[in-house]
C-alpha cells in the first residue's frame, strides 16, 4: 500500500523534475520463485529497478538477483545479509541495535525504569533483538532479563504470573504476531497486577487496536512517525494519501518503508538509466527526510540509519496513536 501511495504521489507533479514512475507488482512465494518473478518484472514488463517487499530469506535471494543482474534493489530489511557486499542494495529498515537503545533510552530516561522485563518470541532473529535490548537497558544501568514467550503463550498459563511476580517496572513485549500478543495483551490486563507493557513496532496496527480492545488503551509503542505537525512533508503525504485511500487506517512502519524505498528509487532514477550513476546518487544522499525518518547513505554504508535514529513512541488514546516523546536523535 505504502509504495502505492507513493507513486500515486510522485506522478501527480510534486516534484516537476521527478521522473513518470509505472509500478509493477508480482507476488513471491518462494526462495525458487524469486528469478522467475524478477525476469518478470525486467524482461517482461521492463522494470529498470527492483523494490522489495519481503521476508528475509527471499530479500536476499532477490539482492542477489539484483546484484548479478545490474539493478538497483531497495529494501526495508535490516539484516546485513540483504546488502552486504552488495553495491547495488540499499536497505531503509532500522537495525535492531538502534531501535532498542532507544527503547532503553525511553524507559530508563523518560519512565524512570529501574528493571524491566524483556518478551520475546522464539526464533533467531527475536532471540538477537531481544538480546540487543538487554544490553542496551544494562549499559544504562536498567537491569534487565529477557524472557521467551511459548508458540502458544496461555498454553503457560503461569508466565504472566511469574513476569509480574519478579515486579519489573515496565515489560518490553517484542512480538508482532498478533495471534500471540493479543492474547497476551488481553489476559496481562484481566489481571489487573501486571506492570505496563512497551509493544513492539508492529503492533501499531488498527488490528491490533480493535482486536485487543481496552487492554491496549493507555499502552506505550514504539514507533517511526511524528503522527503530528513536526512531520516531514514526506510522512504528511503519506497520512494524507493512507486517509483517502483507506479512511480511519493507522500508518504502519510498513506503509512508510513501502513509501520510502518507493520514494528512493523515484529519485535515483533522475539520476539517469545507468545503474552505477543511481547506485553513486544514493550513496551521495545524506540528510534525506523521508516518511519513516532521515536516511544518510554512503559508500560505505547502504544501510543510511547510522546517525538517523528514527524511533518514536506512542500511546493509544482513545483509540488513537499519540505521540509522546519523539525520540529522534
Amino acid at each position: 500500500m505504502g509504495a502505492r501511495l507513493a507513486a500515486a504521489y510522485s506522478n501527480g507533479g510534486v516534484r516537476r523534475s521527478d521522473p513518470e514512475i509505472d509500478l509493477v507488482e508480482r507476488v513471491v512465494a518462494n526462495e525458487d520463485d524469486v528469478p522467475r518473478a524478477a525476469g518478470e518484472l525486467v524482461n517482461v514488463a521492463g522494470c529498470s529497478m527492483l523494490l522489495g517487499a519481503l521476508n528475509v530469506p527471499l530479500s536476499i535471494r532477490s539482492a542477489q538477483w539484483a546484484e548479478q543482474h545490474s539493478l538497483l534493489y531497495v529494501t526495508a530489511n535490516n539484516n546485513p545479509l540483504v546488502r552486504d557486499g552488495r553495491r547495488r542494495v540499499f536497505h531503509i529498515g532500522v537495525p535492531s541495535e538502534i531501535t532498542t537503545l532507544a527503547t532503553a533510552r525511553y524507559l530508563a530516561q523518560q519512565r524512570g525504569a529501574k528493571k524491566v522485563c524483556v518478551l520475546h518470541a522464539s526464533g533467531e532473529f527475536q532471540a538477537y533483538a531481544a538480546s540487543c535490548a538487554v544490553k542496551a537497558f544494562g549499559d544504562l544501568g536498567v537491569s534487565a532479563e529477557g524472557t521467551v514467550i511459548p508458540p502458544e503463550p496461555l498454553d503457560d498459563a503461569a508466565l504472566l504470573g511469574r513476569v509480574a511476580d519478579s515486579s519489573p517496572d515496565a515489560v518490553f513485549l517484542l512480538d508482532s504476531d498478533l495471534g500471540r500478543v493479543v492474547p497476551l495483551a488481553k489476559a496481562a490486563h484481566a489481571m489487573g497486577r501486571f506492570p505496563p507493557i512497551l509493544y513492539a513496532r508492529g503492533m501499531v496496527c488498527r488490528e491490533f487496536v480493535d482486536q485487543a480492545g481496552p487492554a491496549a488503551e493507555g499502552a506505550d509503542f514504539v514507533d517511526i512517525f511524528l503522527r503530528d505537525e513536526r512531520a516531514p512533508d514526506e510522512e504528511k503525504a503519506l497520512r494524507s494519501g493512507l486517509e483517502r485511500a483507506a479512511p480511519g487506517a493507522i500508518a504502519t512502519a510498513s506503509h512508510g518503508f513501502g513509501w520510502d524505498g518507493l520514494r528512493l528509487l523515484v529519485a535515483a532514477a533522475g539520476a539517469g538509466p545507468d545503474v552505477d550513476a543511481q547506485v553513486a546518487f544514493l550513496e551521495r544522499l545524506s540528510g534525506y527526510h523521508g516518511a519513516t525518518g532521515d536516511l544518510s547513505f554512503s559508500a560505505a554504508n547502504h544501510n543510511g540509519r547510522e546517525g538517523n535514529d528514527p524511533t518514536t513512541f506512542a500511546r493509544l488514546t482513545g483509540g488513537e496513536f499519540c505521540i509522546v516523546n519523539p525520540g529522534r536523535t
